[in-house]
């Protein structure tokens, strides 16, 4: 007998590759456009850092999307899915130039290896999609006090300082808060060769541009 699918508590993350679809349209980045639909995959092997191995973790790629959801219960779940985020989003900027949006959210949502809806995944894409605008990834105040819950006193602390809360009162995740010299100037270098005649793409590649410079000023102050 199948089992019953039921709702779950989950932090779930809803990521959106800008730019993907101006890339899927490029012929000639097949090539790169394969290799970032395969990078969730990638994460999830066994080679890869401890840091990204999260106990009942979820994800599924959709299109130009990612979505990865845990139960905030588990032991230092919130710590582990701002890690992979990070990761995540510094990886498709420094090596593909892909700027990076989304939405985390708590709510109810079912999530196996084929399907993945639920009111917590609306919530998390609507964040996304009608909120963040620019190349941030948000989260609402009430939602990040209960996520932190089951990790650490330090590492409650780390988090509360990677989450600033903007001007429109949502709190938005710092993805360069570990990010070294290196990592922010090869992402300032490539934003800068990119070029747009869409005015509404170039501000969110300026407002990210800067976000990098403010942090750069950060790391040598």
């Amino acid at each position: 007998m199948r089992a019953r699918i039921h709702y779950q508590e989950k932090i779930v993350v809803f990521l959106d590759m800008l730019g993907f679809k101006n890339l899927v349209n490029d012929e000639s980045k097949c090539e790169k456009t394969g290799a970032l639909l395969k990078m969730p995959y990638l994460l999830g092997k066994n080679d890869n850092p401890k840091l990204l191995k999260i106990k009942g973790l979820s994800m599924t790629s959709i299109s130009d999307s990612l979505v990865f959801s845990v139960r905030p219960k588990e032991k230092g779940a919130m710590n582990k899915i701002v890690e992979l985020t990070t990761v995540f989003t510094q990886t498709l900027l420094s090596h593909y130039s892909i700027l990076v949006r989304g939405g985390i959210a708590i709510g109810k949502l079912y999530h196996d290896n084929e399907i993945v809806y639920g009111p917590g995944l609306v919530k998390a894409y609507e964040l996304e999609n009608k909120i963040a605008v620019y190349p941030r990834i948000i989260m609402m105040a009430s939602d990040f006090e209960q996520s932190i819950l089951s990790c650490g006193k330090t590492s409650q602390t780390i988090l509360q300082r990677m989450f600033v809360r903007d001007d429109d009162g949502f709190l938005t995740l710092d993805c360069f808060y570990y990010a070294n010299q290196s990592i922010l100037e090869l992402c300032h270098s490539n934003l800068r060769r990119l070029t747009t005649s869409n005015l509404r793409v170039q501000q969110k590649i300026n407002w990210m541009i800067a976000t990098l410079d403010k942090k750069k000023q950060e790391k040598t102050s």
